[in-house]
């Protein structure tokens, strides 16, 4: 007989023997031998032919499962639904009344009718279905080599940020903390090969190269390293880390806005797209030495577009300017120029989210006038529109309506006024 952890009568051992001998009568066998307390090491062929049919496959495939689970299947019961033809072939190794019973198949039962046949539930899942996986020690392994192959990265990591910035110690909690997280999870070995790769294409101190001729050369891909990209982020959270590790600030390193983006970059000698970054003005009187200034003021009443590479130099407008106004959509620009021509107040359009170039003409001007800004009042204009007043002090709402989705195409006439200096001001 199994092992049983609680004893039992006479009459109780009698009676699951007999069970065992129905059993096995049932499968066509007699004269059983003694059923020992180890797992047999084969399984007898009608086992396996009873192994074969539809239900005892369906539910050896839960038990497989099961023990690649760490499940004993010591007791409880078998989950699968079963036909009742299905019932008819499991029912074979169960007691004679379980089929018209209605219930599940109980592991304890089960075993105890493969047993009784000289093998085991082991034993048959494993003849059926192979050797099973420990699951469980299998997570456990890949959870324990990510945590090694996470504390090389780190190491690998922290030896370049101490290489670099000259620095003879570990960098502090939060610098150890960016380092572990640059990718927004946890570092790997692969991560920290790409970082050190773009690390070393860096171009020497005193000279520099575009971004995108940096990604081609070290990846084989121009936008490897783009703002979009977890490895650009990456890299420039690194970048900025290592200032803030020469500079003695124990802190997060972010480049949350487009400016810190591009002055993270800079500041190690890359030069992002300088040419498809670009602002639509009209009427704009810019002074200066920038090249933006002779763009601007070269065709009134005409919409214009500067490049960020076009604002390199100071540049600014008159104080004589009492606003320079903001709108979100080019077609505002386009009835502007329609509507008033060269008469027009002064107007910067963001063409949707601001780009560099918009956010630096933006700082330009911000100083010597008023900006008031204007977009769809939609969540994306909204942002915009607080974006554009927490960056710049002089900047107030135009227009923007308290509540509601209002776009700007329908406020269009009462933007006109706004625009045309014969008109009286407004709120």
């Amino acid at each position: 007989m199994p092992r049983c952890d609680y004893p039992i009568s006479e009459e109780a051992a009698i009676s699951r023997c007999t069970m065992r001998r129905k059993v096995a009568l049932r499968l066509g066998r007699r004269g059983d031998p003694a059923v020992s307390d180890h797992e047999p090491t084969a399984v007898p062929s009608h086992i396996v032919r009873w192994a074969s049919e539809e239900g005892p496959r369906r539910v050896l495939t839960e038990a497989f499962a099961r023990f690649e689970r760490g499940q004993a299947l010591a007791g409880g019961a078998c989950r699968v639904e079963l036909s009742e033809e299905e019932r008819r072939q499991v029912g074979r190794m169960l007691p004679a009344t379980w089929v018209a019973s209605g219930e599940a198949v109980r592991w304890r039962e089960l075993r105890a009718g493969l047993e009784a046949n000289g093998t085991t539930l082991e034993s048959v899942v494993r003849h059926r279905f192979g050797p099973w996986r420990d699951v469980l020690q299998d997570r456990r392994n890949i959870r324990q080599e990510g945590v090694r192959d996470h504390e090389q990265a780190v190491t690998t990591l922290r030896a370049a940020l101490l290489d670099r910035t000259g620095a003879s110690e570990t960098p502090g909690a939060s610098a150890e903390s960016v380092l572990r997280g640059l990718f927004g999870r946890r570092t790997t070995t692969a991560d920290a090969e790409q970082i050190t790769r773009a690390l070393a294409g860096l171009p020497a101190p005193g000279s520099s190269v575009g971004l995108a001729v940096l990604a081609a050369r070290v990846f084989g891909d121009a936008h490897a390293l783009d703002r979009s990209t977890a490895l650009g982020r990456a890299v420039v959270r690194f970048v900025q880390l290592e200032a803030l590790v020469r500079s003695g600030t124990n802190s997060e390193a972010a480049a949350s806005t487009v400016k810190d983006w591009r002055a993270a970059w800079a500041s190690v000698g890359v030069v992002c797209d300088q040419v498809s970054s670009q602002v639509l003005v009209l009427n704009l009187p810019l002074e200066g030495e920038a090249r933006a200034v002779a763009i601007a003021n070269a065709a009134a009443g005409e919409p214009l577009w500067l490049t960020l590479r076009s604002m390199a130099g100071h540049l600014s407008v008159p104080s004589s300017v009492p606003a320079v106004f903001v709108c979100e959509n080019p077609s505002i620009v386009e009835a502007a120029a329609d509507t008033l021509g060269a008469t027009s107040h002064p107007l910067i359009c963001t063409f949707g989210r601001p780009s560099a170039a918009a956010l630096q003409l933006l700082e330009a001007v911000g100083p010597q006038t008023v900006i008031r800004v204007q977009a769809d009042s939609d969540a994306t204009g909204r942002a915009i529109v607080a974006a554009i007043i927490a960056d710049n002090p002089t900047a107030t709402p135009w227009r923007m309506p308290e509540s509601g989705v209002v776009y700007e195409e329908e406020l269009v006439d009462d933007l006109m006024r706004d625009l045309d200096p014969r008109s009286p001001p407004s709120s």
